[in-house]
């Protein structure tokens, strides 16, 4: 015949949850991030008649401040990347970027 499903007796706790997931961090050395559309949020230059993407070394390497400002998405997104940035490093994390784009591009605007 057929059998009733098995029920597990364990449950976690929370406290093995966390428990869990801290492990599980620790673990973690590297976070690779994309550079286009992940970290930056492009936007359609006007002046240009094209996209601010990091294959672009013309546009890119052209940007205005405010421009490079909106391509990350603004103000308290860069804040928030800062943060995020700080923490991982904190977390002794290797960061790496991969991009189809230019490192000259990515360097110059991470630097901004």
């Amino acid at each position: 015949g057929i059998l009733p499903a098995r029920t597990s007796s364990k449950t976690m706790s929370l406290g093995q949850a966390a428990t869990n997931r801290d492990t599980a961090t620790a673990r973690l050395k590297s976070v690779i991030f994309d550079f286009d559309s992940t970290l930056s949020a492009p936007k359609y230059l006007d002046r240009f008649g094209k996209w601010a993407i990091a294959d672009k070394l013309d546009v890119f390497m052209a940007m205005t401040q405010s421009e490079i400002v909106a391509n990350f998405g603004g103000a308290v997104r860069i804040a928030q990347l800062d943060m995020m940035f700080k923490t991982l490093g904190d977390r002794k994390m290797h960061l790496m970027i991969i991009s189809l784009g230019q490192k000259e591009c990515i360097m110059a605007h991470l630097k901004a």
